[in-house]
């Protein structure tokens, strides 16, 4: 428009016979302007909306992050620059895989785990220990009674700064200690048997050891660690703290209650199997180290009635039934098959090391070299080698519908897999699985403390983080107000009753807790409220006995108004 207008005035001069010359130079130099003050506008322009869809984005993500209390994003770095990368993860959702681009590799994640293992040695020093309060949860399967201790333990620290001294040592049909000479030796009875004192110093497993010795060799990096050490703890000491770090200082104390002793993870490596391009090899053959650690969680056994309904062929999805014991479903392996594929998508070429654990009766490892032999050749397969014969457990023979029930002659073999599949769990940087179930939960928990990173995640039986096996997620979820809400409510609490058609529609306690709370606050609102209509209504009264005692000072001697419209300071009160 400059240009044409430039031009125009060119031609209006020359008709106007004003010096040919002069009037060239003027308008070339109009001209110029012309062209640069447009080169200009259009500068300005293309910032204005880059600045705009830049805020637009800022504040999408920040309304959203403001108003879900269980929304983390996964990776140090500035907000616009995480939500780009996808680094973000709505724990009510059941699929985060996308987080996985954001993953730390080489020496950033030998950094994030040397430092989570001395933030867990500097909250040991500052925490105080209460000698006389353990947990007991001797009845409790291991995945079921190690959340449980550790929903305890992080909130008795969140109140005062203190944790319970370690596990009760009542016996345990989970637990054989005649079976293992340190125990005997030791004189160590139940859970105690394979799990240390609260107060003790961790035992390192190798993924911890190879990161400190990596780092050792690199200048300057023990003063990073403590450094971010420190800056963690700081911020864990915080009254409100942002949901990324109460999910990890949830996993960091999950991690510290389940310190397993020496003997154990000896029981692990000897039970370690390492299948690459389907070969059994050593398990010390090197990985490279961008490699992406997958825990893969298969969970059958008493989970599921499949010998007469079959496996699902499909995931459940969010708005799926609840599924309380006696109609909980297990899947094809398929269907975890297909979740690894997009795991594979977003690792882009790195090789894929899986960590399997199952209770399956029947040998994974040969439905996949059967079944799926590519998958199974094209992947690093890590599992731990036990009988199949301890969890083919027939319930109805038994008379006894739980694989972990007293009377079955396995349970403390049951018992032992169980805490080598959860150390066996927490090596994933990625975890697939049911983590509905307290088990699954629980193995989440520890690799996100072992890496001290979130750990991006896809659950099969359509239940989030946040929720239970025996929940209707979708249905509960807007009752989810807080990620303590989230990280530690169980349908365990005994001061609300379960609800009634609990084993057709599933466990609503949390929804009856949102609304109890919810009707408590009404309730102490309404409760003031009354007070003050009845303060205002004795003050209202007062001013009528007033007006009824002849003593209206808004009037004048002759009972007119005063004029100016004003009254009295009690009766522009009474006014007002």
């Amino acid at each position: 428009r400059n240009n044409n207008q430039n031009n125009n005035n060119r031609n209006r001069n020359r008709s106007s016979n004003i010096n040919s010359n002069s009037n060239d130079n003027n308008g070339k130099g109009r001209d110029d302007g012309g062209v640069m003050k447009n080169k200009r506008d259009v500068r300005q322009r293309s910032s204005a909306f880059v600045l705009l869809v830049c805020l637009v984005l800022l504040a999408t993500f920040s309304v959203k992050e403001i108003y879900s209390p269980s929304y983390v994003v996964a990776e140090d770095g500035t907000t616009l620059m995480k939500l780009a990368k996808g680094c973000q993860c709505e724990l009510k959702s059941i699929d985060c895989l996308k987080a996985i681009k954001c993953l730390p590799t080489g020496v950033v994640m030998d950094e994030k785990i040397a430092t989570g293992v001395a933030l867990r040695r500097a909250l040991l020093q500052e925490m105080s220990i209460d000698e006389g309060v353990a947990i007991d949860n001797s009845a409790d399967p291991w995945g079921k009674g190690a959340q449980l201790g550790a929903v305890v333990s992080w909130l008795k620290w969140r109140a005062t700064g203190s944790i319970p001294r370690g596990l009760d040592d009542e016996d345990t049909t989970f637990v054989n200690p005649s079976k293992y000479s340190f125990c005997k030796r030791e004189e160590l009875f139940g859970k105690n048997c394979f799990i240390e004192d609260f107060d003790q110093k961790e035992k390192l497993g190798d993924m911890e050891k190879d990161a400190v010795v990596r780092l050792e060799k690199r200048e300057k990096a023990a003063e990073i660690v403590r450094t971010k050490s420190k800056a963690m703890l700081d911020t864990m000491h915080e009254a409100q703290i942002e949901p990324y770090k109460y999910l990890l200082s949830f996993s960091h104390m999950a991690k510290m209650t389940f310190n397993i002793r020496p003997h154990i993870l000896k029981l692990y490596n000897g039970h370690l199997r390492t299948i690459v391009k389907g070969k059994i090899v050593d398990n010390d053959t090197t990985l490279p180290h961008s490699a992406l650690r997958v825990a893969l969680h298969i969970r059958r056994g008493d989970a599921c009635d499949h010998k007469k309904r079959g496996y699902a062929k499909q995931a459940s999805p969010m708005d799926s039934p609840a599924q309380p014991s006696g109609i909980r479903l297990c899947y094809d392996t398929s269907v975890y098959l297909k979740a690894l594929k997009t795991v594979e998508k977003y690792a882009k070429k790195r090789q894929i090391v899986i960590y399997l654990a199952t209770d399956h009766a029947g040998s994974l490892i040969d439905e996949l070299k059967k079944k799926y032999r590519k998958v199974y050749k094209k992947f690093t397969w890590k599992y731990l080698d036990y009988s199949r014969k301890i969890f083919d457990y027939d319930a109805e023979k038994e008379g006894s519908f739980y694989i972990e029930d007293p009377e079955n002659k396995f349970a403390a073999d049951l018992g032992e897999t169980a805490v080598l599949d959860l150390w066996h769990l927490s090596h994933g940087h990625v975890f697939v699985g049911n983590i509905g179930s307290r088990f699954g939960k629980f193995g989440w928990f520890s690799a996100m403390a072992r890496h001290n990173n979130f750990v991006p995640y896809f659950t099969v039986d359509g239940k989030s983080p946040c929720c239970d096996i025996d929940e209707p997620c979708a249905e509960i979820a807007p009752y989810i107000h807080s990620m303590e809400n989230c990280l530690t409510f169980t349908h365990s609490s005994d001061h609300i009753r379960l609800n009634k058609g609990y084993w057709e529609i599933g466990n609503l306690k949390r929804k009856k807790a949102a609304k109890t709370g919810l009707t408590k606050v009404i309730s102490e609102v309404a409760d003031k409220a009354e007070e003050v209509v009845e303060q205002a209504q004795e003050y209202f009264s007062n001013g009528e006995d007033e007006d009824e005692s002849g003593e209206d000072a808004s009037q004048d001697e002759d009972g007119g108004d005063d004029g100016d419209g004003s009254g009295s300071e009690d009766e522009n009160r009474r006014r007002h």
